[in-house]
């Protein structure tokens, strides 16, 4: 389900993109704060490389912005666990 997807610039020849073809599934994680403030995104799902000039990477760029012009490869990755977390003092 593309509009489910997380997409990821890289550069072609990157390690990590042998690394998906190996086993093609990634964690996303992003965090603010620490302790009681601490407040969590976890994302996880199957991956797939998408070359630079395919129509999918085209639709994406055009969906939310210009394409970064260094991007020679793209990572899409359709999210299938998605955790969350916010400590007691997270601000709602």
């Amino acid at each position: 389900m593309q509009e489910r997807a997380v997409w990821f610039p890289t550069i072609s020849g990157a390690v990590r993109l042998a690394n998906l073809a190996a086993h093609p599934w990634a964690s996303l994680v992003v965090m603010r704060g620490d302790g009681p403030d601490h407040v969590m995104v976890m994302l996880e799902g199957p991956t797939e490389v998408m070359d630079g000039a395919a129509a999918e990477v085209a639709s994406a760029a055009a969906r939310y912005g210009r394409e970064p012009a260094w991007a020679t490869a793209w990572i899409r990755m359709t999210q299938e666990k998605i955790f969350s977390y916010a400590g007691d003092g997270a601000r709602q």
